[in-house]
């Protein structure tokens, strides 16, 4: 008996040690948060929830897209290089580019849709962002609804380019440095019937800065 007492004190200790190492690992491998207070400048981003848009194609074919309406405004004190980079990651594991082959007929319905005669598109966005409320831009992001195979009921979107703050880490597995930058993210339900994205009701449950 006290044999196997000592065994299975043994295999407890293995155990244990075996944990610790795991944590050790993840913590040695987590993503680093931003700074508490951002210590560089930040561009100022209003936004509209994401909403759905319809393009029928010369074949006839119908194809939904969303689009996410923002708006730029640069307070830091000295005009900036504004060059978002709009990501967006879907419940079902897709990643998508914003505004990556998507036909410029479907920003112009976007900006008819908005009544925005000002409005960029992602090209035009691109530049310097002159310091002041007047030299605000305004722009969409624009990427394709799911396929109808699909059924994504909540998508995140990261929304870099908004800030300075960037840092260094090291890969653990190859030893190469990883380079990380503050980015937006936006996270957002949308429940409903993917088929008709028109009547799926958009929510955002969550929107903070990360290390991405």
């Amino acid at each position: 008996m006290k044999r196997q007492s000592r065994h299975g004190l043994s295999l407890s200790v293995v155990a244990m040690l075996v944990l610790l190492g795991i944590i050790h690992q993840q913590q040695a491998n987590a993503t680093p948060e931003p700074a508490i207070v951002n210590p560089s400048w930040s561009i100022d981003f209003t936004f509209e929830n994401p909403q759905p848009v319809a393009f029928t194609d010369g074949d006839g074919n119908v194809r939904w897209y969303w689009y996410l309406p923002y708006k730029v405004t640069n307070k830091t004190g000295d005009d900036r290089l504004f060059v978002p980079e709009v990501v967006i990651y879907n419940d079902n594991g897709q990643i998508i580019n914003a505004d990556q082959n998507v036909p410029p007929a479907v920003f112009n319905e976007v900006k008819h849709l908005l009544n925005n005669p000002l409005l960029k598109d992602s090209a035009q966005i691109v530049g310097k962002l002159l310091k002041g409320e007047d030299f605000a831009k305004e722009s969409v992001a624009i990427w394709p609804a799911a396929a109808d195979e699909d059924d994504v009921d909540a998508f995140s979107v990261f929304i870099g380019g908004l800030h300075g703050e960037t840092q260094t880490i090291k890969n653990s597995r190859t030893d190469e440095d990883i380079f990380l930058r503050r980015t937006l993210m936006l996270e957002f339900e949308i429940p409903g019937n993917f088929k008709t994205p028109q009547q799926q009701p958009v929510k955002l449950i969550a929107q903070r800065d990360i290390m991405r």
